[in-house]
């Protein structure tokens, strides 16, 4: 039913009536959902915990005792070294992945081993890329 033809009364009623119906039936359904997600979460819990101790048997005791000394001496004091940071990764930018390329490339240029280099591959695949994220954001209309 469209409220466009209808008084603001009569459109504010009808409104609110989809309003407390909506609400009404979340409200009831709630217990059911609740339990379901509780149900799913129990599921992935075992199934996580197993997958823990799989990968975690593949690790010496000595270094497992060592990361949850570090895990247990950051949580303690949030001043000290975070053992789920990793520092390499917020080094390594694009500026500084693109002159590591262009170095590897000039050295094996100047080798002759390779035509044309990484980089010059690399960039091309990214533009190729761009072009086409740019293709998908414009959609044809026939």
């Amino acid at each position: 039913m469209s409220t466009k033809l209808m008084t603001p009364w009569a459109r504010r009623e009808t409104i609110d009536d989809h309003a407390r119906g909506w609400n009404w039936r979340k409200i009831t359904q709630l217990r059911s959902s609740l339990l379901k997600g509780l149900q799913e979460a129990i599921k992935m819990s075992a199934h996580h915990s197993s997958l823990h101790a799989k990968f975690t048997e593949s690790f010496p005791p000595d270094t497992i005792e060592a990361w949850e000394r570090e895990v247990v001496a950051w949580e303690t004091d949030h001043n000290k070294l975070n053992p789920f940071d990793d520092e390499e990764s917020k080094q390594d930018n694009m500026a500084a992945i693109r002159l590591e390329l262009a170095n590897e490339e000039v050295s094996e240029v100047s080798s002759d081993t390779i035509e044309g280099g990484a980089l010059a591959f690399l960039c091309a695949g990214l533009d190729i890329e761009e072009k086409q994220l740019v293709a998908l954001s414009f959609p044809l209309h026939y």
